[in-house]
């Protein structure tokens, strides 16, 4: 009878991935903390709040169109180092709300934030770029997926 092989996980790897659930855990507030956090106007020092623009839509299915979709995006930052920050974001879209994680980069020189979330039978994905912004809702059912291109500020 032969066995499979152990696989013994690297240290690296369990300390990388130790690290990043301390820090997840760190930024996580808890349930009355959020509640009071979409409440209030000052989302504390690491918190940050920006508004999307969306101009034009375009869809899988049909070609590009302008179009005028508003979105608030609020949040919180925590270091990973060497310009590497976590992001733990709600994005309220027509009156949905997205809880979303991803990551800054280069946040000293205006940095480029990538979020993703979503539920169920769909994924959210955001990217902003300086203020340039590309939001695209992947739906399984279909599949469709929409991208808005507009702005964050």
């Amino acid at each position: 009878m032969t066995h499979a092989p152990e696989i013994a996980p690297r240290p690296q790897r369990l300390a990388a991935l130790a690290g990043l659930l301390a820090l997840w855990a760190a930024l996580a507030l808890p349930a009355a903390a959020q509640t009071a956090e979409r409440t209030a106007p000052d989302p504390g020092p690491n918190g940050f709040e920006m508004r999307c623009h969306f101009a034009t839509a375009c869809s899988e299915a049909a070609p590009c169109e302008a179009t005028d979709v508003t979105a608030a995006l609020s949040g919180r930052i925590g270091g990973l180092g060497a310009g590497l920050q976590l992001a733990r974001a709600d994005l309220s879209l027509a009156g949905r709300r997205v809880e979303a994680i991803g990551t800054l980069s280069g946040p000293g020189t205006g940095g480029t934030l990538f979020l993703q979330g979503g539920a169920g039978t769909e994924r959210h994905y955001l990217a902003i770029a300086r203020s340039a912004a590309r939001y695209t809702v992947h739906a399984a059912e279909g599949p469709v997926s929409t991208t808005y291109i507009g702005t964050c500020e």
